[in-house]
């Protein structure tokens, strides 16, 4: 044990926009199997109003089905994120005001995410912008995966 008091943790230095920045994070990459089977047949630009009609149909469908899933995800991460924060909020009443703030700063996470076609990959900092690291963004995102498996 050191009798030198620990220091506070600083935050990270601030990047410069269009710097490259390395670190650790929990990801969840997806893939809805099927999605290009459906417009694969569609290797042509439809002609007639029939063709024009099932085309826009399959279309529908199969963004459709992949616009919902990701509305879907993005809202179940958020719901298992406030249920954890709920707990976490309750037990930071029983800190003192003084140090509540950097109870607040620990708990900061954030949900990014990148979509190409029917691909699509969620990830979360493992440490956030204050450099605290993180678990409630790793339960939430296990999880949320989780809970995507089950039928609908």
């Amino acid at each position: 044990m050191s009798d030198t008091p620990e220091q506070p943790r600083q935050s990270p230095p601030s990047v410069p926009a269009g710097a490259i920045q390395f670190g650790s994070h929990i990801m969840a990459f997806v893939d809805l199997l099927g999605q290009s089977a459906t417009l694969s047949k569609w290797n042509f630009v439809p002609k007639t109003p029939e063709d024009r009609k099932r085309w826009e149909e399959a279309a529908s469908d199969s963004m459709g089905r992949v616009m919902r899933w990701r509305e879907q995800f993005e809202k179940t991460f958020i719901f298992f994120l406030s249920q954890l924060n709920k707990t976490e909020v309750e037990a930071a009443k029983m800190l003192p005001e003084s140090v509540r703030w950097e109870f607040d700063r620990l708990r900061e996470t954030s949900l990014r995410k990148s979509h190409f076609s029917d691909t699509m990959i969620y990830y979360s900092p493992l440490q956030n912008q204050h450099g605290h690291y993180q678990t409630s963004n790793v339960l939430a995102m296990f999880t949320t995966c989780a809970a995507s498996c089950l039928p609908h």
